[in-house]
């Protein structure tokens, strides 16, 4: 299955540090207390996990991916990371910037994209007040109340004030149900996902291993790849808004994957709103980022 392939970008920023590299870009495992802990704090500055599961992304090398409810910024942290870089300093990069901080106890690289300085420096004051504790919260009851809260707002979006920002707001709530929040069982495919990337070819895993371990290399990698998964959602979000044209656009950009799920809409397209979009949340909960990647 392939439905999104993007075009690595490695080149640093003309304005980057270019002697600032990682020793490792490998994924490291990030303990879901500290995933917790980092939702909850990021819910009150109103940014949402998307995308990526609680496993990280292989490709990517990510832990983790946050957004608005409107899908214009991005926000990516990548956990248990050593380097020469200096924590508590802003990198500038070709698309944006990259802090280094400690989340319970572990070095973190934090990405920002289409941020304000303010909202920065509010994301990192929330992350800093992290403590290693046991707090926690029920992931299935939280599923579920957000699963009707996905339903409402796509049954109710409304294109007469601005077609772009309701499909923006659509495809937020989509990534969310990739992101395996909204389903409760975010771990019930790892074995489809893992055969899938174990199936791909040595030449792509190859590629997608060596982005390049520079600051701008590396968060230019990243900043390419999600670019498409945001596309990607938007495109989705448009096609419960505008089925005709957002099922056209999704065949034409996406190919394979974009057909299928243009089929599918089309197959159920005779449910209320709140139906049809229960149906796409729960197939792309089941896919996973790494999946759409490659």
């Amino acid at each position: 299955m392939c439905i999104v392939t993007f075009t690595l970008l490695f080149a640093s920023s003309a304005g980057a540090d270019t002697s600032i590299e990682y020793d490792s870009l490998s994924l490291q495992p990030m303990p879901i207390s500290a995933q917790r802990s980092v939702v909850h704090k990021l819910k009150e500055l109103n940014l949402k996990r998307a995308f990526i599961r609680s496993q990280g992304s292989k490709v990517l090398k990510l832990n983790m991916l946050f957004t608005d409810h409107y899908m214009s910024s991005k926000v990516a942290l990548k956990f248990d990371i050593s380097g020469n870089y200096k924590l508590n300093k802003f990198y500038k990069v070709a698309s944006g910037f990259v802090y280094h901080l400690k989340i319970q106890k572990k070095e973190a690289a934090i990405y920002f994209e289409n941020t304000t300085h303010t909202q920065r420096v509010d994301i990192i004051s929330k992350l800093k007040s992290i403590r290693v504790s046991n707090f926690s919260f029920s992931l299935i009851s939280k599923a579920h109340a957000a699963d009707e809260s996905c339903s409402a707002n796509i049954a109710n979006q409304t294109v007469d004030i601005d077609t772009s920002v309701a499909n923006r707001s659509s495809g937020s709530i989509l990534s969310e149900c990739m992101s395996g929040l909204l389903s409760g069982v975010e771990d019930s495919t790892v074995g489809v996902v893992e055969s899938i990337w174990d199936g791909a070819s040595s030449e792509a895993k190859k590629l997608w291993n060596n982005p390049g371990k520079r600051l701008g290399e590396y968060w230019g990698f990243v900043s390419s790849g999600a670019k498409k998964l945001w596309s990607f959602a938007e495109t989705l979000g448009n096609m419960l808004i505008n089925p005709a044209a957002g099922m056209k656009i999704l065949k034409q950009k996406f190919g394979q994957i974009g057909k299928f799920f243009s089929d599918t809409y089309s197959s159920v397209k005779a449910m209320p709103n709140n139906q049809k979009a229960q149906i796409i949340c729960n197939i792309l909960g089941s896919i996973g980022v790494d999946v759409l990647i490659t």
